[in-house]
């Protein structure tokens, strides 16, 4: 999947990728169980901070719309550090949908 961000927008970059995270899940391009970049990655990727992708993925499950899963070196599931797992959404009535 291929974010987008647009730093002269006037948009914080972190809200930039949760609004293309959430429009992803909403549009069914992201799948329940489908894993998203881990925030190093992401960060290259974007070229911006890993605290920024990391501010969006936290807001993101805050929110439901993400579990996030850091996974320690011992993990049998091939889980790298820092990744982050979606898992499911709210619909828009609220309730949890696998």
């Amino acid at each position: 999947m291929l974010f987008r961000l647009n730093p002269i927008a006037g948009q914080p970059l972190y809200l930039q990728l949760m609004q293309q995270i959430r429009h992803a899940i909403e549009k069914g391009i992201l799948q329940d169980g489908d894993q998203l970049p881990g925030i190093r990655s992401l960060a290259q990727q974007l070229v911006i901070s890993p605290a920024t992708v990391s501010k969006a993925y936290s807001e993101l499950e805050h929110e439901g719309y993400l579990i996030c899963a850091k996974a320690r070196a011992r993990s049998s599931p091939p889980v790298g550090p820092q990744s982050s797992v979606f898992k499911g959404f709210k619909s828009p009535a609220g309730t949890f949908v696998n």
